[in-house]
């Protein structure tokens, strides 16, 4: 089985095309990644919604945070968690 060596800053900077470099700190991903989810939020929800798709966000968490004036910094944890968990999944099968 392959290895499988993407931590989830490489995955958030790659879906999002932040830029940051795989040292900065997660406060700074966390800054940057709640900023360009706030853009696509007023600008683009459709390539949001994909994007959350993708990364396996739950839809009911994903549309109950959209409804919320806080829902950037909402969707931004959902995203680092579930980045996250996928790590910690591909880790453990390998």
């Amino acid at each position: 089985m392959e290895e499988w060596n993407e931590t989830p800053k490489d995955a958030i900077n790659k879906l999002f095309e932040l830029p940051v470099s795989t040292n900065d700190e997660w406060e700074t991903i966390k800054k940057l990644l709640e900023e360009e989810i706030n853009f696509l939020i007023k600008n683009n929800s459709e390539k949001l919604l994909n994007i959350l798709y993708r990364i396996d966000i739950n839809e009911n968490a994903a549309m109950t945070a959209l409804q919320k004036k806080n829902a950037a910094s909402i969707i931004t944890e959902l995203i680092i968690k579930r980045q996250i968990q996928k790590a910690e999944s591909r880790k453990k099968n390998n």
